[in-house]
């Protein structure tokens, strides 16, 4: 039923729910499951255009996600499950909505309910609200263990 599972991480709890859900389920239907973390570039620009973020800023966060992806790639592999980890710049909630889907022809994204900071553990993130009402691939949001 689905052939590709798309989960993005940013490494909070609730990703990390929703990365082993989707294992589970790329290990039932035998799918290629692809993990994605992504460095908003854009969070760092203060004013916007034609401003650049510093290179060793970049350099760590990229390297912070490369970690979380090792982790979750680990966790896949050793229940035999197909999977690809990808690290992208860009703004999560359109690139997880709108351009990773059509790119690794999703059937389906598994989406934590809130991301890392603590406002967004509050309510629906503003990422997975937005990804809600934009996505046209199916979506499972994942909720916290601790909330059920």
């Amino acid at each position: 039923m689905y052939k590709t599972i798309l989960v993005p991480t940013d490494g909070s709890p609730n990703a990390n729910h929703a990365v082993e859900e989707a294992i589970q389920l790329a290990k039932v239907f035998g799918s290629t499951l692809y993990i994605v973390s992504i460095v908003n570039d854009m969070q760092y620009v203060p004013y916007g255009y034609g401003l650049t973020v510093s290179g060793n800023l970049l350099d760590n966060l990229k390297s912070r996600a490369t970690e979380l992806l090792e982790v979750a790639e680990q966790s896949a592999k050793e229940q035999n499950v197909n999977v690809k980890t990808v690290v992208k710049y860009g703004v999560p909630k359109n690139l997880i909505a709108e351009d990773l889907p059509k790119e690794y022809k999703a059937d389906l994204i598994v989406i934590g309910k809130s991301g890392i900071d603590a406002l967004s553990r509050l309510i629906l993130g503003s990422t997975t609200a937005y990804v809600v009402r934009h996505a046209t691939t199916p979506l499972l949001v994942v909720t916290d263990h601790e909330e059920k």
